[in-house]
């Protein structure tokens, strides 16, 4: 889905009409980007056949238009985004631990969940450094996805109980710590949040 089949106003609609800026940061249905008042760093997602068909959520592509608002922002944007991708391995290896070593299988579900630590790895960085510019946002709103992605793949093996076949100790052993891993990442994220917006912000956590 593309940012021009919402009918309805968003959060950053409603905000701008209160006479607030927002940033949006890798937001779903953000793509193309709109002119908001404030920042929009989209989250590309496109259907097969639509505008934009080899986009796939979760990612900034360089060289293509639309992605953020105001445009004279991208090379910023994209800078911070390049840094996170370096940041990458040690971050995979905080969550994963050594997984050359596990089954193929397993393997390909760590592999198919690399795009989206990368992707909140790249919303991090850039929404604190739009943070550190206390005059740029009103409203911050940031998306990270990992959670979601990894509980999807890897919930057989955090909540063994919850199936009527569950894994083996041994299996949860090596793979129980995966997701509550990701929470512990993501649960640092939002303190740093938090201390970088000061005492008087408000947060939520949705």
């Amino acid at each position: 889905f593309t940012s021009r089949q919402r009918r309805a106003k968003a959060l950053w609609d409603i905000a701008g009409d209160a006479g607030l800026s927002s940033c949006v940061v890798g937001w779903w249905i953000t793509a193309p980007v709109e002119e908001i008042r404030g920042v929009m760093v989209a989250q590309t997602a496109a259907p097969p056949g639509s505008e934009g068909a080899d986009l796939r959520k979760g990612g900034l592509v360089a060289g293509r238009s639309g992605q953020v608002w105001p445009g004279d922002l991208e090379e910023r944007v994209f800078a911070r985004a390049r840094e996170a991708a370096a940041e990458l391995p040690a971050r995979e290896a905080a969550i994963l631990g050594d997984a050359s070593s596990w089954p193929s299988s397993l393997r390909d579900l760590a592999g198919h969940s690399r795009w989206s630590l990368a992707a909140d790895l790249a919303y991090e960085r850039i929404a604190l450094d739009l943070l550190a510019e206390r005059d740029r946002c009103d409203v911050l709103l940031v998306y990270v996805g990992l959670p979601d992605v990894l509980g999807h793949r890897f919930w057989r093996w955090t909540r063994p109980g919850d199936f009527a076949f569950p894994p083996s100790a041994q299996e949860v052993e090596q793979y129980g710590q995966v997701l509550r891993r990701a929470y512990e990442q993501l649960d640092a994220f939002v303190g740093t949040l938090r201390r970088e917006a000061g005492p008087s912000a408000t947060t939520v956590l949705l």
